[in-house]
């Protein structure tokens, strides 16, 4: 652990499972399509095989649009952890074209303050 106070800080994630390991992390965001799951594990083998410093590979994972378990135990396998959270929602719901909708969540990851 570094030397941040890190239990005064917490993350966003619903989940108490979620544990910061170092002081960077790469983030993505998944929802229950898994198609991008993937993606996101040639990526986390990638960040893994490419960068010298440890980083924390951090999915942000919709509570209401849950992972099943064959994806978490491919993105488990490669290193990723799970940060569950509340969906934020456009301004303009119906406005905003659909496949962008949850988008906004991704704004949690400013909240990650424990990371440099």
């Amino acid at each position: 652990m570094w030397s941040k106070d890190v239990a005064t800080l917490r993350p966003p994630c619903q989940n108490a499972d979620f544990h910061p390991l170092h002081r960077t992390a790469v983030f993505t965001m998944l929802t229950d399509d898994a198609n991008y799951v993937t993606g996101a594990a040639v990526m986390g083998r990638s960040v893994k095989e490419q960068t010298s410093d440890p980083v924390d590979l951090v999915v942000v994972e919709l509570s209401s649009k849950p992972l099943d378990q064959k994806a978490w135990t491919r993105l488990r396998d490669v290193g990723w952890t799970r940060c569950v959270v509340d969906r934020i929602a456009p301004l303009d719901e119906k406005g905003t074209f659909g496949r962008f909708r949850d988008q906004f969540t991704k704004l949690h990851a400013w909240g990650m303050t424990m990371y440099d």
